[in-house]
């Protein structure tokens, strides 16, 4: 029989609980699996449905998606505008009016957005070019805050405190 030192038996059980925990890992790898599939699932189907109301009078609904890290960064870009000091290129101005405008046109899902933004008809008779001139037309200010608030908490941004409390554990 053979005894063991104290530093032998910590050894021991540190390499039985790396045993059990990769054993746990395989166990769960197919439940972990189908969890980020089904997360990407739920990203790529989930909406949200916004309803423009002032006081009792209900305009119309439109649905929204989550916007990726990409499709908000090519907005950004599109709305900035730089200019180089020195060979280094320097942000001089940056549209925040037409960039809401236009994560709100994005995040709208394609049937919505082609029923109402980029409708023909509505921007005909309202004398409008692009869909973000319907957006800016149609939206007061202040709706076009909340509604970019919704946009930004949709995707994941935000200071949800159920998420960062998740996150932290």
């Amino acid at each position: 029989m053979k005894s063991f030192t104290r530093d032998e038996q910590a050894l021991d059980q540190d390499i039985q609980t790396e045993e059990m925990t990769r054993d746990e890992l395989l166990m769960g790898e197919e439940d972990i699996l189908a969890g980020v599939l089904a997360a990407v699932e739920s990203k790529e189907k989930d909406f949200e449905t916004l309803v423009i109301k002032r006081g009792d009078k209900v305009f119309f609904k439109f649905r929204i998606s989550a916007l990726g890290d990409d499709e908000v960064k090519n907005i950004r870009e599109k709305n900035s505008i730089y200019k180089k000091v020195n060979g280094v290129r320097i942000l001089e101005d940056f549209n925040d009016v037409r960039f809401r405008s236009e994560i709100i046109f994005k995040a709208t899902i394609a049937e919505d957005r082609d029923k109402i933004w980029n409708n023909p008809k509505i921007k005909e008779q309202l004398h409008l070019l692009s869909p973000t001139d319907v957006i800016d037309k149609v939206l007061m200010a202040g709706e076009k805050d909340a509604i970019y608030d919704r946009v930004q908490k949709f995707s994941g941004f935000g200071k949800d405190e159920e998420m960062v409390e998740t996150l932290k554990n």
